[in-house]
């Protein structure tokens, strides 16, 4: 956790490699954990200079607009980086995903559903897609039925992550 370490390494990998997107990514993603948005921001936008397919640097900037309270802008982010689900289908399912959050403060509850369920539909082997997907029935839908068949889910997928048998205990007792 040395992050001034990092920097410099990933400052030195841009200067020797500058066409690399890694490079610029791994540096954005830095920026961003030590709430440095603007810093992060710019280089996101290179790798997208780079190569504008790069979902995940769509994605992290959808999360800076969102945590700057920009909504109209993460959607948007979310959605250019859905567009590129048949190239990142894995990436497009986080966009799916963060952009049913914002969904679900803006209360628009069937859009949030259409969209975790897409990012289940791209990626159905991922246990954290049904454990999402499973908090939204329990909190905003009170749907119990639907969020225990989605723990379920998200155990089978992972058995070894707590807080899949955790929440789905919680449903047991309370419900």
């Amino acid at each position: 956790k040395d992050y001034d370490l990092a920097l410099l390494d990933y400052t030195k990998a841009i200067e020797l490699d500058g066409d690399d997107p890694d490079n610029w990514y791994n540096r954005g993603r830095l920026y961003y954990f030590q709430s440095n948005n603007g810093k992060a921001l710019k280089d996101f936008e290179k790798v997208l200079e780079i190569d504008s397919t790069y979902v995940n640097a769509i994605n992290y900037r959808g999360v800076i607009f969102n945590n700057e309270g920009k909504y109209d802008l993460a959607i948007k982010e979310y959605e250019r980086g859905i567009a590129l689900a048949e190239i990142d289908p894995s990436g497009a399912a986080y966009c799916y995903r963060n952009r049913a959050e914002q969904y679900e403060r803006l209360r628009e509850y069937d859009k949030a559903e259409a969209d975790y369920s897409s990012a289940i539909l791209l990626d159905p082997e991922n246990a954290d897609r049904y454990f999402d997907r499973a908090i939204f029935y329990e909190e905003y839908l009170k749907d119990y039925d639907l969020a225990l068949l989605d723990y379920t889910k998200a155990i089978e997928l992972d058995e070894d992550e707590p807080d899949n048998w955790y929440n789905r205990g919680i449903l047991y007792y309370d419900q």
